[in-house]
Formats: C-alpha cells, structure tokens, sequence
C-alpha cells in the first residue's frame, strides 16, 4: 500500500524509507529534499543555443509557410520576426561561447 507524506502530502511507494521532501518514514526527521538534480539537468551553452536556432528556424518556417499560402500578412511577418530574432540571440550565444 502506498504511503502518503504528512509533510509534503505526496503519495510514495510502500517500499520507499524517505518522501521526495526530506522527511523519514522510519523516525519521522527532516533531511535534504531528494529532487535528484540529474532529472532536471541545467541547460548548458550549448543547448541553449541549439533550441534558439530551432525554435528559431521553426518560427521563420511557419512564417513563410504562412506567407506562401495567405499572402504577406502580419501573422506571417510577425512569424518571420520572431524567428529572426530567436535565431539571433542563437547566434549571440554561438559567438560568446567562442569568445570566451
């Protein structure tokens, strides 16, 4: 049967000795929370980089897309906008990792 924390009111498995919230189910006393940090990796660099140039490119995508089929309207300008601007601060980061 699952156990459900007095602390934190989160449900964990039978088995487990400790919530995610730091408090024991064997003495009841508070540690560290146990948010494993390896789940939830910080974006390095790199991959902020990768995902401005993308959403980016999608966005400077949907835009001509948009453009080809209903003509030049502001939904495909402003499309086209943001992408530029997503792939540029893409670039910047691109540059600054170089640089330093």
């Amino acid at each position: 049967m699952a156990k459900r924390c007095p602390s934190c009111n989160l449900v964990n498995p039978d088995r487990a000795v400790r919530c995610d919230c730091g408090r024991s189910f064997v003495d009841g006393s508070m540690a560290a929370r146990l948010v494993l940090a390896a789940t939830r990796p910080k974006l390095d660099r790199f991959s902020r980089r990768s995902l401005w140039l993308f959403w980016g490119a999608v966005a400077v995508l949907l835009g001509c897309l948009i453009a080809l089929k209903l003509g030049a309207n502001g939904v495909a300008v402003g499309a086209i906008a943001i992408g530029a601007v997503l792939v540029k601060g893409g670039v910047l980061i691109a540059v600054k990792i170089r640089s330093g």
